[in-house]
């Protein structure tokens, strides 16, 4: 009778254990997933970040050439470049923080 108690018990205790395995496991699988998002929202961020900064530089080297570019509009061109990249950073913390907390 004892020994049926006790792999009575040790059979509850393994189930709670691969319960908890497979919880763990759905949990890691569920974080990965998370992580890919997040990774590939920042190379779409990326992406068009590259695509603004692409166009302000490209702008900003056709005014040269016609020389129809006066200093007001270098440095207008150059801080929408410059908070561009700033805007950027502050997503990439973000991403950090969210796959830190997670």
């Amino acid at each position: 009778m004892l020994e049926l108690l006790s792999i009575t018990v040790n059979l509850l205790v393994l189930l709670v254990v691969l319960k908890q395995t497979f919880s763990l496991t759905y949990r890691l699988n569920s974080f990965d997933r998370q992580k890919e998002e997040v990774v590939k929202e920042l190379i779409k961020e990326s992406k068009n970040n590259l695509y603004l900064t692409s166009t302000i530089s490209s702008g900003i080297e056709t005014n040269l050439e016609y020389k129809k570019l006066n200093e007001e509009m270098l440095v207008k061109s150059l801080n929408n470049i410059v908070k561009t990249n700033s805007e950027f950073e502050k997503k990439i913390k973000t991403f950090e923080r969210k796959l830190v907390n997670k």
